[in-house]
């Protein structure tokens, strides 16, 4: 009984300390036995998820078909072509579209593709990318 005292003289809580403590270790108590109650009566529900296959087939699935390669597509003439069939081509947007008619409008039709890099937007690489898909018939 003398280290029981030894610690008693240590470890000293006041009456409250004593009562916020006990409430403590009931709350505790309680969380515990809740989470066991949870875990043997309540089965856990199980992700419905297949693993099965690899991220390139969900990748594949996800994105939008490309149109066959046998099913070649016309050259757009950009001297005569609207809006919407500019719109059409990779790259060009509405607005970038609207901008081609205008300037084509205002300064008479394109020489060379070259006359394109004038549309704000229409840099060296994007037209390397349109130069097959466009002409100036």
């Amino acid at each position: 009984m003398k280290w029981i005292d030894r610690l008693r003289g240590y470890v000293s809580f006041t009456r409250n300390e004593q009562k916020i403590l006990l409430f403590l270790a009931v709350l505790f108590l309680a969380g515990a036995a809740i989470k066991v109650y949870r875990s043997s009566v309540v089965p856990p529900r199980a992700p419905r998820f297949d693993y099965s296959e690899s991220d390139s087939v969900f990748a594949a699935r996800s994105t939008i078909p490309a149109a066959p390669s046998s099913i070649k597509q016309q050259p757009v003439n950009i001297n005569a072509a609207g809006v919407e069939e500019l719109d059409g081509l990779p790259g060009i947007g509405p607005s970038m579209a609207r901008q081609i008619v205008e300037y084509r409008n205002e300064h008479g039709p394109f020489k060379s593709l070259q006359d394109l890099r004038n549309i704000k937007g229409l840099g060296p690489k994007k037209l390397e990318k349109l130069q097959p898909m466009v002409t100036l018939q």
